[in-house]
């Protein structure tokens, strides 16, 4: 899920690439600067701003005032200490009572959970957080951090695995092409094992040998030498590969999930022994024996989890969770229990082999794609997809009273919406991509309250609401704006001047007044009122153009610019035509652009998950805002210039408020 985000996030920004790169003319490159309509462009050299007024010379900065959700379930562990159920997300961890939900401790996380795990006798906690390895000591009321180990991994690694070896004392975690180990608790290097292509690591049941799997083949391997012991080519449909993996505790059984079966090998002699079919939509995400090995669990990315007594002789039960992807699963140290994990933000704990759920709690937020200042609440808009093979787009709405959150609708979209989702500032509509039965493209407006379509519009390009939700802005393949009434799709006014461009990228302002358009490469700046077109700006750097943001009453204009050099931000002032400044975002990507009330400062979200404070219009560092594990998807700013609310891929929504 977080791969596809990424990707079309990507996509968007290498065709702003492809734009720029295709309008530039080699013997005369566009100059930088403002061009009104009729007359040529007066470029302004970044070194020369003009500033309309004073900077702040005071700025009471930011403080962090609340966090809401628990961020993306992401792991899970059952504790034979407590009994503890862990749970890993984008945010951290958290130990919980099981019978109740209770959260008994927490751990926060300064970057992505990539993988988890728990030594057989609950002792030892080790996760792969960013590229580092952490190790804690458990103690069933808490864990005490141990040690970290410093770029263990490959940050660009995004699916490792962990394992600690069956009495404790080693943990070994794959790498690009190899599979390094340490001894616990010391932290002492024992040295690599030359893998490749190997994604998954377990310990045999005899600690001295481990096994490597990957999407074609596994690998026995003796840990003392290094050297194979047996190698196993898995039986692959056409175009099929392994993908998830579960080693029964006793080395008897190698259970593989590939596609929509459960291939069952023998651990002894590496022979194919069984295949199961799960008989559920998509394919299979994860796998789990229990702790005496009698009971095997599967869970897909449509949300069917099925459990096979008996290492696969028997089915005993099967469940249609509708709950999103199964992303974890995790039998009771002692008792038959199974608790599973959904990407829509559940955990729950059924009782085998009936089923019977007995503990199901919410709080754990998707991918964050919209927010909105409603008059006594923040509404949060979220997204999920499943499953892969035969897409369903999943949009919850949340309403936010306090630090919790409350699902109150989801919706199953037509089309894809991410960087095309919007939420009214009142919470009440959602606008999103609707390209009807024929896929002639268009958008549709859907009532939050019961989660029906209330209204199509055809036509490609963006849309947005207007600040005050009664219209809205829709761009079309003829380089043009519609301004259109919400209620009814009435077309109100016709915003033109930028003829034959698509415009993926549009905004208005605080008040309602201006608009701003990009294609890519070149923006548009409106007044709303009377539809002229009053300034043209051509960023002479080649860079696309990846956000913008207009201040109250349209006085600045800031663009974000991607590039290979990295992001760099851009401050025009709209009344003067003037570049005013221009600086480097020292961030991965500057994802959204808000400004603060009055226009005094701008933030920027980045895609590494930082929000940083610029002072305008000279665009000084002010302050950078931390704790995101992942990139900003929202960004948005409170009516009243006191809260700045950041919702974020990894789950979280944080609000900002000024001291």
């Amino acid at each position: 899920m977080r791969w596809k985000i990424l990707l079309i996030l990507f996509w968007i920004c290498l065709s702003g690439m492809l734009a720029c790169v295709s309008s530039a003319s080699p013997s005369a490159p566009p100059s930088e600067g403002f061009q009104s309509p009729g007359r040529e462009e007066s470029p302004v050299a970044p070194s020369s701003p003009l500033p309309t007024r004073e900077p702040l010379r005071a700025f009471p900065g930011f403080q962090l005032e609340r966090v809401i959700g628990k961020g993306i379930l992401q792991e899970i562990a059952w504790s034979p200490e407590g009994p503890r159920l862990i749970v890993g997300t984008a945010k951290g961890l958290e130990g919980l009572a099981p019978k109740t939900g209770e959260g008994v401790w927490q751990q926060p996380l300064p970057a992505r959970l990539k993988a988890l795990a728990l030594s057989s006798d609950g002792r030892w906690l080790a996760a792969l957080v960013g590229r580092d390895l952490w190790l804690w000591a458990h103690r069933g009321q808490g864990i005490e951090r141990i040690r970290v180990l410093p770029d263990a991994i490959d940050p660009a690694l995004e699916s490792p695995t962990l394992a600690f070896s069956p009495d404790g004392r080693q943990l070994a975690w794959t790498v690009s092409n190899a599979v390094r180990r340490i001894r616990v608790p010391e932290g002492d290097e024992l040295g690599k094992i030359f893998a490749p292509g190997a994604g998954w690591v377990a310990f045999a049941p005899d600690g001295e040998t481990l096994i490597l799997a990957g999407p074609s083949e596994g690998e026995w391997r003796r840990i003392a030498d290094g050297v194979g012991i047996r190698r196993v080519a898995w039986a692959l449909p056409p175009g099929e590969g392994a993908r998830t993996f579960a080693l029964s505790p006793d080395g008897a059984w190698l259970a593989i999930g590939i596609g929509g079966e459960v291939h069952l090998y023998s651990g002894r002699d590496g022979q194919l022994r069984r295949k199961l079919l799960i008989g559920g939509r998509g394919i299979i995400r994860r796998l789990a024996f229990s702790p005496d090995g009698r009971w095997l669990a599967a869970g897909t990315e449509g949300g069917t989890v099925a459990v096979w007594e008996g290492a696969g002789e028997r089915l005993r039960w099967r469940h249609e969770m509708g709950e999103g992807a199964v992303v974890g699963l995790a039998f009771a140290p002692k008792d038959l229990q199974l608790a599973i994990a959904h990407a829509g933000g559940i955990l729950e704990i059924r009782r085998l082999p009936e089923g019977t759920q007995e503990g199901r709690w919410e709080g754990y937020l998707e991918p964050v794609l919209d927010l909105a200042f409603g008059e006594d609440r923040l509404w949060i808009a979220t997204y999920s997809q499943r499953p892969l093979d035969a897409p369903q787009w999943i949009v919850s709405l949340w309403e936010a009273i306090g630090p919790t959150a409350r699902r109150v609708q989801r919706l199953t979209l037509p089309a894809e919406p991410l960087g095309a989702l919007a939420l009214s500032p009142d919470g009440r509509w959602l606008l999103a991509p609707d390209p009807g039965e024929l896929g002639e493209g268009g958008w549709g407006i859907w009532r939050t309250m019961d989660g029906e379509r209330v209204l199509r519009m055809p036509g490609g390009g963006t849309a947005v609401f207007s600040p005050d939700g009664e219209a809205l802005a829709l761009s079309d393949p003829t380089g043009g704006l519609r301004i259109l009434r919400r209620a009814d799709g009435q077309a109100l006014r016709r915003l033109d001047g930028l003829s034959g461009k698509i415009l993926p990228l549009v905004t208005f302002s605080p008040d309602g007044n201006w608009v701003a358009a990009s294609d890519g490469r070149e923006i548009g700046v409106w007044q709303v009122p009377d539809g002229a077109l009053r300034q043209r700006v051509k960023p002479g750097t080649g860079k696309p153009i990846e956000a913008l943001a207009l201040s109250e009453a349209g006085e600045w204009l800031a663009v974000a610019e991607g590039g290979l050099d990295g992001p760099w931000i851009a401050l025009y002032s709209v009344a003067t035509g003037r570049l005013l400044a221009r600086w480097a975002a020292d961030t991965a990507a500057v994802l959204r652009l808000a400004f603060g009330s009055g226009g005094a400062w701008l933030a920027s979200g980045g895609g590494e998950g930082t929000v940083k404070i610029w002072r305008v219009p000279d665009g000084a560092l002010l302050q950078i805002l931390e704790g995101h594990t992942d990139a900003i998807l929202a960004l948005k700013t409170s009516p009243d210039g006191r809260t700045l609310a950041s919702g974020s891929l990894d789950g979280t929504v944080r609000l900002w408020s000024l001291r």
